[in-house]
């Protein structure tokens, strides 16, 4: 780890823990970052949809990177925002349920869907 007591730029990158993991959360965000580029998001999104749930290995990375009294300070305010996000979108979702009003399976192998949506505007 260090060299004649002196600790080493490499030791610091790549044999610490928090060298480790920080590189871990570099690699992780880049591979979303590149599955968020707009050609690959178009032609692969469920890629993109499955490689932006990586954020749990960020989540646990960071747990490993800082210390364990500040791993709160990180997480306390977006993990907040991110259950008030998720509790927000599922009361909705349960409020404005659609009704399916028609199920209709055409010749040509198309499917007819008549559905009500309360509080849908459509032009």
């Amino acid at each position: 780890v260090s060299t004649k007591g002196k600790v080493t730029l490499v030791s610091l990158l790549f044999e610490q823990t928090t060298g480790q993991t920080g590189h871990g959360m570099l690699a992780v965000i880049v591979i979303m970052l590149a599955t968020s580029l707009p050609a690959v998001r178009r032609k692969l999104f469920e890629l993109f949809y499955l490689v932006h749930h990586l954020y749990l290995v960020i989540i646990v990375l960071i747990f490993f990177h800082v210390s364990k009294r500040t791993f709160q300070y990180y997480i306390a305010v977006p993990g907040a925002i991110y259950l008030f996000d998720k509790l927000y979108r599922f009361i909705r979702a349960r409020a404005n349920r659609p009704r399916i009003l028609s199920v209709i399976q055409h010749p040509s192998n198309v499917i007819e869907l008549r559905f009500e949506k309360r509080g849908m505007n459509v032009k």
